[in-house]
């Protein structure tokens, strides 16, 4: 399967995993899932394994428009997406302009494009940052 979801088992969290060639309808389904848990602190969209992604203005539109609807309540506050193929940056690009612009957004979460996995796991909290020095 292209893109599966994992959550945390005190369910702060989801690892959102891309493998292959991945669709816009693809991220819209998976999404639909992990939108809908209001106890996710943070969400982690992995495309390292992609190949590349086909998603369209309308697949990202619907994306944001999942998200718009997530409560204000709710306790998302991060959302990073790792890869570094030039499609992920535009997917992040137009995920951005589109919920916090077009769709707007029902709550401040901060979304942020990663390389490395280590790096977006420590800006979530979910592991100590690196030592720098």
């Amino acid at each position: 399967m292209p893109v599966t979801a994992v959550f945390a088992e005190d369910h702060e969290g989801v690892v959102v995993t891309c493998n292959g060639i991945v669709t816009g309808d693809e991220l819209v389904d998976a999404n639909a899932r992990v939108a809908a848990c209001v106890s996710c602190r943070y969400q982690l969209w992995d495309f390292t394994a992609t190949t590349r992604v086909v998603a369209g203005a309308e697949a990202i539109h619907r994306l944001a428009i999942q998200d718009s609807a997530i409560p204000e309540w709710a306790a998302l506050e991060k959302i990073a997406v790792i890869g570094r193929e030039e499609s992920v940056e535009e997917l992040t690009k137009f995920y951005e302009l589109y919920s916090s612009a077009w769709v707007g957004r029902r709550r401040d979460y901060a979304v942020r494009q990663f390389s490395i996995r280590e790096q977006a796991l420590a800006w979530l909290g979910v592991i100590e940052p690196p030592a720098s020095g």
